[in-house]
């Protein structure tokens, strides 16, 4: 909500800018980069900005991964072990 409405204040003019960014807002370094714009910063603290939320969005896209890749392994496991005890009972 935050970003929207930045986007609509700094864009205020230009119907295609907030058509283009609006659907953006929900990605991390978009909102960093419109607020670092809203509040005046320069070009250092809305990258350090941008580039910090982007960093937590690919840790915690990572996490997810990484436990799908776990279920994924105990599921074959679990499939290979189930095959198994068929042949063997």
């Amino acid at each position: 909500m935050r970003c929207e409405q930045n986007v609509k204040n700094l864009y205020k003019d230009s119907a295609e800018a907030q058509q283009t960014l609006t659907p953006t807002c929900n990605e991390p370094g978009v909102v960093a980069m419109m607020d670092a714009k809203a509040n005046g910063s320069g070009a250092f603290d809305a990258a350090a900005a941008i580039a910090s939320a982007n960093q937590s969005e690919i840790g915690s896209g990572a996490l997810g991964y990484g436990l799908m890749g776990v279920g994924i392994a105990l599921l074959i496991s679990g499939l290979f072990g189930l095959s198994r005890a068929r042949k063997l009972g």
